[in-house]
């Protein structure tokens, strides 16, 4: 009983958001609204409905990778597909849309590594016997994840040494 009410209540999350931005959209620039339901939307350009949908894409694009790993468990092609598909349309949205005030590339360049390192993981299966390449690939997908992980530090530590002076 208790998984069919977190089911339902992950399943309408979506839509719920989506009706709040819908509903709230004039208010977004309100003094009073922000001190209440501001966190929500810190950081998002609030003059576009567009810019405002995020948290309603994340939490859709969630569902469907969980969606993905339940009912595509024996298909990994599908399993594939469906990550690469819902990154590449995330990474085109925040091209198109442009919703964060600032350091929106950073966005877009955690999309297009992780869609690179989805790419990297074909040579992980039975497709690639070879394993000089998947060991090549490995040390790769290490490199790239080592680099996203570095680029997110330096820009922490610059924002925190810029802060303290």
């Amino acid at each position: 009983m208790l998984s069919c009410v977190l089911l339902f209540g992950a399943l309408i999350s979506p839509v719920a958001i989506l009706i709040f931005y819908w509903y709230n959209f004039e208010w977004l620039g309100d003094k009073n609204f922000r001190n209440k339901y501001g966190t929500v939307y810190d950081g998002y350009k609030t003059n576009q409905f567009s810019a405002v949908l995020i948290p309603f894409f994340y939490t859709t694009r969630r569902i469907l990778f969980a969606a993905c790993v339940l009912f595509l468990c024996n298909f990994g092609w599908g399993q594939f597909f469906c990550l690469v598909y819902t990154t590449l349309f995330s990474a085109c949205y925040l091209l198109h849309t442009n919703p964060i005030e600032s350091r929106g590339y950073l966005e877009v360049m955690n999309e297009v590594t992780l869609l690179f390192m989805i790419n990297l993981g074909f040579n992980f299966t039975d497709l690639i016997d070879d394993t000089e390449t998947q060991y090549t690939a490995g040390w790769l997908y290490i490199a790239v994840f080592c680099g996203n992980i570095a680029v997110h530090l330096s820009l922490i530590i610059f924002d925190g040494g810029k802060s303290l002076i």
